[in-house]
């Protein structure tokens, strides 16, 4: 995330990890994506995510982690 108090060169460094999680997701299944973004940017609840999903928690929870995986 950027911050205002942030110094340039760190603001850079944000910016491609930005750009980088974003390749990374855009290369994922829609279920894997949603399943993550709903999670990390939503802060949503994995029975939150499973209800809309409609799929159990450990089905989340896999979804989640093979995105961690290829990230």
């Amino acid at each position: 995330m950027i911050h205002e108090h942030q110094a340039p060169n760190e603001v850079v460094v944000s910016i491609e990890r930005l750009k980088v999680l974003n390749s990374v997701l855009n290369t994922l299944p829609e279920n894997q994506k949603v399943a993550f973004s709903l999670s990390k940017y939503d802060e949503m609840s994995l029975e939150e995510i499973a209800e809309i999903l409609n799929t159990s928690v450990s089905n989340v929870e896999s979804l989640i982690n093979r995105v961690k995986i290829k990230s």
